[in-house]
């Protein structure tokens, strides 16, 4: 059993706020518990509630903007930076997928960004979205951009 299945989700994931909005998503995190926990076991929601909160505090949900060949295309991109190596491998590990960056802060320090785009940004967020506190909204508005996707996983401008 999760460490987390005989915890209340309000206490663990939406103990912030007490207001309707999210004493809805508490029975709806809790189904999604359920459903996750049969499926992949303790150890991976786990590690996607512990992502939920990392993308919360460290991540950035945007739609990018793209030229080629003098065509404008707008596709979905999930960044998440860190200077924890293990935090950005971790998140990669978690959903076996998106790509691993790495540069330098202002005082040369590494810095990691982790980069998931399109549908495989989309699978991520729908996994964290009943777990996420911070960024409810966006996810909401990403996953809807991104069910709009026609064309090789990206918008073309003046589509929409």
């Amino acid at each position: 059993m999760s460490r987390f299945a005989d915890k209340d989700c309000e206490g663990f994931t939406y103990g912030v706020s007490k207001d309707k909005r999210h004493r809805s998503n508490k029975s709806q995190a809790h189904s999604h518990d359920v459903k996750y926990h049969l499926i992949f076991g303790e150890d991976i929601m786990e590690d996607i509630i512990w992502s939920a909160g990392f993308i919360d505090g460290e991540g950035c949900i945007h739609i990018h903007k793209m030229t080629r060949k003098d065509k404008c295309y707008y596709g979905l991109v999930l960044h998440v930076y860190n200077t924890n190596h293990e935090a950005i491998l971790k998140l990669r590990d978690t959903f076996k997928c998106g790509s691993i960056q790495e540069g330098k802060t202002s005082t040369d320090k590494s810095i990691w960004t982790y980069v998931a785009t399109s549908a495989e940004a989309a699978t991520i967020l729908a996994k964290i979205k009943p777990y996420s506190i911070v960024k409810q909204m966006q996810i909401e508005l990403a996953l809807k951009f991104q069910s709009t996707v026609i064309y090789g996983g990206h918008i073309p401008e003046g589509y929409m």
